[in-house]
């Protein structure tokens, strides 16, 4: 009887702790950005990190289905400037993008730009060692060089295609910066 017993309170155990590994499919952890006013996020501009993905998988993903890091890599605040025809960010002098992202995949490490609670565009963090190319705007993280200047490629290594349309130069953006007196031009 006791050997029953333990038996059944060890299939018990067993299923629980199944039960608390499954994956949650009902995306309760994506962010919708049309809800970021209620979780008082308040940046007029902002870069999320893409949650757990990788950039060939976050480009061939509509921007809406991305799942979002809960917390932007910068913001506005942490801007000082932004050269719009250069898309040039000049950020705060403590602001060390390095050390916020600490490891940047050869692959790329994607995320969406976000202004005024709408995501605009999919970009990726680069590194130099890596020989891959993308279509997508890209940010180049220098390994171990401290960063609060940082420049907004159209891909990389080199240019998008003449027939793809520049997202950087989305007037959402432009609007959001300039409502904040981040521009110049």
């Amino acid at each position: 009887m006791k050997s029953l017993l333990r038996k059944m309170l060890f299939l018990l155990l067993f299923i629980f702790i199944l039960a608390g590994c499954t994956e949650n499919s009902n995306n309760s952890n994506k962010i919708a950005v049309s809800s970021m006013k209620n979780n008082k996020v308040s940046n007029h501009f902002a870069i999320f990190l893409v949650k757990e993905d990788q950039t060939g998988n976050a480009i061939n993903t509509k921007i809406e289905d991305l799942q979002l890091e809960t917390q932007p890599v910068f913001t506005d605040k942490d801007l000082k400037i932004y050269k719009w025809k250069e898309h040039e960010l000049e950020l705060r002098k403590d602001f060390d993008l390095y050390e916020v992202l600490e490891y940047v995949p050869l692959s790329g490490l994607p995320f969406v730009v976000v202004a005024n609670d709408e995501r605009v565009y999919l970009g990726a963090f680069w590194t130099p060692l890596s020989s891959q190319t993308s279509s997508i705007p890209s940010i180049m993280v220098l390994p171990m060089s401290p960063q609060n200047k940082i420049h907004i490629i159209a891909g990389y290594p080199g240019k998008t295609t003449k027939s793809q349309s520049d997202p950087r130069s989305n007037q959402l953006i432009y609007d959001a910066l300039k409502s904040v007196g981040r521009i110049k031009e």
